[in-house]
């Protein structure tokens, strides 16, 4: 059926609204900025105090970190308070961007209230709205790509072939990820369309604003290798989509995995069990993202034919597959993936299993079974809590013991730390050195007090009994203050001796 035009402004007044409020109580309900979020608020206060270069020099992609800076001045906000007002706009605008992409390749003959409540309540979209990082940016604008990219199949219209470019190259802004999606979603016309006659006509139309813009880029990366260096650093974060890179980690890590299991006979063994170990680790991650009873209703609904396939649904499979493309890549160059990385794909793949979602519960309320209709929607409604609910111990010791810091310590008085956050929140008067987990012998106390330390604020976790047992053996430390949290984790200062 096809919406009213009244109830379908409801629903996406309905989206934005509600999707504001939910940022706004996790960002309320959240402690600490996360580790990421730091690089980012320096990376933008670098920008207000030094410019392009300094901005540069703490980070090598630094458009949302621009951004932020932008709303700080014009707002008067502060930088984390000017993050969660950006990202929770960008969350709003892929929440609306998602409804309208369902309702384009459902053709409208579906309601629109399911991919609403679908997009709201999708657990682990919820789980990162609080964070500080430039998802929501790359969400928003590759949705609104793809948005044009679809108009673009059914009218291959310059509009709409400058609208998908123009929006993917502000998501790769965000992300660099967004190259990928630049590069490779005009292939679907060859590769899924047959379309082997008109391919020059589309590549054409579909590369030309990225390709002159790749040139603009080599002409600047050429001006500025030498000032700065903001060419060099702007290739550097492009390194790990270079094949010959990636191919010298995967090497590096095989031969890694050797020396652990030393009973392997070669790096391609070693190799095919990184492999079936990141695939396996990045199948679990999607599944229990995408929401395991989802999964299920979407498998059965398969296997029976509940939806008929539209070619817009194959558009949005193939742009699926590019994000699982990139997925592999990150996971083979960091040998780990991160759920927050999964959920442009979970995205993506709920377009599709929301249609059958919805006939479920069609054919549920069709049938009258309240029972199986009230257990689902029990379900569903625990996993969203769960989300937006925090019942882990707070960690703003963190922040206790930073001002502490500040004000009871003279300032020419240094400190070093093992956690960013406490740099960040003693606005660096605390200097921020890794490895200090560990390695607090007395050779690295010797390197600290040669470096000119004369305290130490360290974040100590309950369960680390190794790190307490040395801090509390050590004859070079002479303990100042500890702050815990609920759950025994400590911020402990303590003095550094000769």
């Amino acid at each position: 059926m096809t919406q009213p035009t009244k109830g379908r402004y409801i629903i996406y007044i309905s989206t934005c609204l509600l999707s504001a409020i939910l940022s706004v109580y996790t960002t309320a309900a959240s402690d600490l900025v996360n580790k990421d979020g730091i690089l980012y608020l320096n990376t933008a206060k670098a920008f207000l105090e030094g410019g392009l270069a300094d901005a540069y020099a703490s980070y090598s992609w630094p458009f949302y970190s621009f951004i932020i800076a932008l709303i700080h001045k014009l707002s008067g906000l502060d930088m984390t308070q000017s993050a969660s007002l950006i990202n929770a706009f960008f969350i709003i605008v892929a929440s609306i961007t998602f409804i309208r992409i369902y309702e384009v390749i459902t053709a409208g003959e579906r309601s629109l209230l399911i991919p609403m409540l679908f997009i709201l309540m999708l657990p682990i979209l919820n789980e990162y709205r609080a964070y500080t990082i430039r998802g929501p940016g790359f969400w928003a604008f590759m949705l609104i790509a793809i948005l044009f990219f679809l108009s673009y199949i059914k009218q291959p219209s310059i509009k709409n072939a400058a609208g998908w470019q123009l929006c993917g190259i502000i998501a790769t802004l965000f992300r660099v990820e967004g190259i990928a999606f630049l590069l490779l979603a005009p292939l679907y016309f060859p590769l899924i369309r047959w379309e082997i006659a008109g391919c020059l006509r589309h590549f054409i139309k579909l590369y030309a604003i990225p390709a002159t813009l790749f040139v603009g880029t080599l002409l600047i990366y050429l001006a500025t290798l030498t000032r700065a260096n903001i060419g060099g650093s702007t290739l550097g974060h492009l390194s790990y989509l270079s094949p010959a890179i990636l191919l010298e980690q995967i090497s590096n890590t095989a031969d890694q995995i050797r020396a652990i299991m030393p009973l392997l006979s070669s790096d391609k063994e070693a190799i095919i069990i990184m492999t079936s170990g990141l695939l396996t680790l990045l199948a679990y991650k999607l599944f229990f993202n995408l929401q395991p009873l989802f999964v299920l209703i979407s498998g059965y609904g398969i296997r029976h034919r509940w939806v008929a396939f539209r070619q817009e649904s194959g558009v949005i499979l193939f742009f699926a597959a590019i994000s699982l493309l990139t997925l592999l890549v990150v996971a083979w160059n960091q040998f780990f993936i991160s759920s927050r990385f999964t959920i442009f794909t979970v995205i993506l793949l709920s377009l599709i299993s929301c249609q059958y979602v919805d006939r479920a519960i069609q054919w549920l309320i069709k049938k009258g079974d309240k029972r199986l209709l009230i257990g689902m929607a029990a379900i569903v409604l625990a996993l969203f809590l769960d989300s937006i609910i925090s019942t882990g111990a707070h960690k703003d010791n963190i922040i206790t013991a930073a001002k502490w810091s500040t004000e009871q310590l003279q300032d020419d008085d240094p400190m070093v730390c093992n956690e960013p956050r406490l740099a960040y929140y003693s606005n660096n008067r605390c200097h921020f050195q890794t490895h200090l987990y560990s390695h607090l012998d007395d050779a690295k106390l010797d390197q600290l007090q040669t470096q000119g330390y004369r305290h130490l604020m360290l974040w100590v976790k309950k369960k680390n009994s190794v790190m307490r047992d040395t801090l509390d053996q050590s004859e070079r430390l002479t303990f100042v203050k500890a702050f815990a949290n609920k759950k025994g984790d400590e911020v402990r200062i303590y003095a550094l001796s000769p």
